[in-house]
């Protein structure tokens, strides 16, 4: 025999799992977006060190 359920306690349920699925994905958004800041960041620094050697070698170069 089947537990007798009003449909309202079955709504707030469902609605409880809804919201809670919404916080997981928005929760991994987030994650992804601050990978990808952390990312840009890194590469960014990477392009930095890179034109300030490219400089350093062009100077060098320039004075012999």
């Amino acid at each position: 025999m089947e537990k007798f359920e009003l449909s309202t306690e079955r709504r707030a349920r469902e609605r409880q799992e809804y919201e809670r699925l919404v916080s997981e994905k928005e929760a991994l958004r987030e994650l992804m977006e601050e990978e990808q800041r952390r990312e840009e960041e890194q590469r960014q620094k990477e392009e930095i060190t890179s034109l300030r050697q490219e400089q350093v070698t062009f100077k060098h170069d320039t004075v012999h």
